[in-house]
Parts: structure tokens; C-alpha cells; sequence
């Protein structure tokens, strides 16, 4: 950072210089949760991978990287496994072989995938209408042809692009 002349920031109604302005915002920041204040383990038995250190997604959700991706894992006396959809466990009957989805959202994911939207089937059968919110049979009573020649001229000044 340049040492130049104090910049001044309006922060609750106050001026502050910058330096009292970033304590100010470091103090709001500091708010301390009683998770935080402890350290944080994976919930997983037998497991004491500290998680202070680690990405913030697995202190989140309290699971070390090598149980969020484990085939079986052991809570309690339960053998469950990590859903990636659901960033929760699951009892192992709630998944497809070796998928890490459980069914319950891979079932949503699928049913948006198979939706059906109206313009995208028109666009691909070609009979999406020349207006927007047309209606097909007004569309088709113009008597538009389904095929339209077009001449375009050479410009001098234009550049042709290729990718390679």
C-alpha cells in the first residue's frame, strides 16, 4: 500500500482514517461463535482430523476430505455416506451403488433435466416464430416461406477470424 496522504472513509456516520476504519471492520469480523472457539472435528468414529486448518466447506459441514468422499463411513453405529447434493449424511440404503448423490436428490436433478420447455422444442424442430409470443397458428397463417435466400456482399474491411 502507498504511503500518501490518510484517505478518509464515512463508516457509521463517522470519518474515520483508513486505519481506524479497517480495525473497526476487522472488530465487527471477529465475532466469535461457540463452534469456532472449539476446535472442530470431523463427525465421522474414530476420526480426529482437526478441521481449524482446513478448507472452510469441510469445517462447514464438520467432514474431513478423505470421509466426504468414502464409500462407507461409521456415525454412531450407523454406516452412512456423504452426500454431495445434500452436504449431509445418509444411510448407505439411501444411495445407488457407488453413486454420492443420494436418490432423493438425484430424482430432482434428473426431473429438472427432463422438463420440457416449449421454445427449445420449437427451436429444434425449426418452428420457433419469427416473433416472440406469437402464436403458431397466427405464425403459420402468414404464409412465410420455411426457407429464405440471402445475398450478403463481400466488405473489404472485414476481417476474418479463425480458430485453430
Amino acid at each position: 500500500m502507498e504511503d500518501g496522504p490518510p484517505m478518509k472513509i464515512k463508516l457509521h456516520c463517522a470519518v474515520m482514517n483508513h486505519n481506524s476504519a479497517m480495525e473497526e471492520i476487522n472488530r465487527e469480523r471477529k465475532v466469535v461463535s461457540p463452534v469456532s472457539s472449539q476446535s472442530i472435528s470431523c463427525v465421522a468414529n474414530n476420526c480426529d482430523c482437526d478441521l481449524s486448518s482446513g478448507k472452510r466447506y469441510h469445517r462447514r459441514h464438520k467432514v474431513c476430505e478423505r470421509h466426504d468422499k468414502a464409500a462407507i463411513v461409521l456415525i454412531g453405529s450407523v454406516d452412512q455416506r456423504y452426500c454431495q447434493q445434500c452436504s449431509r449424511f445418509h444411510e448407505i440404503s439411501q444411495f445407488d451403488n457407488t453413486k454420492r448423490s443420494c436418490r432423493k436428490r438425484l430424482a430432482g436433478h434428473n426431473e429438472r433435466r427432463r422438463k420440457t420447455h416449449p421454445d427449445i422444442q420449437a427451436e429444434d424442430a425449426g418452428l420457433k416464430p419469427p416473433i416472440p409470443n406469437m402464436k403458431e397458428s397466427l405464425w403459420r397463417a402468414t404464409g412465410l416461406p420455411e426457407h429464405i435466400q440471402m445475398t450478403f456482399q463481400r466488405n473489404a474491411n472485414f476481417k476474418h477470424f479463425q480458430i485453430r
